[in-house]
């Protein structure tokens, strides 16, 4: 808990809003990356979610993934 409350309020609020269940964390390692290419903090949390959109779309295609032994139907 100690991390979150370490983090940005930005990045707090963007946390609390997102659909996965991201660690404190992950979150700064992306945001302290976007930070230190130059991105504004609305930038940083573009790039955040932009990797939510990426593990979601990742998870929708192994659920739609034909399973090794399963009859197709």
């Amino acid at each position: 808990m100690q991390a979150y409350d370490r983090l940005p309020a930005a990045l707090r609020a963007w946390i609390q809003g997102a659909r996965l269940p991201w660690s404190a964390q992950s979150c700064h390692r992306i945001w302290q990356a976007a930070r230190r290419d130059g991105l504004d903090p609305e930038a940083a949390l573009d790039r955040l979610e932009a990797a939510e959109q990426r593990t979601l779309q990742a998870i929708r295609q192994r659920q739609q993934a034909p399973k090794p032994g399963v009859p197709r139907s």
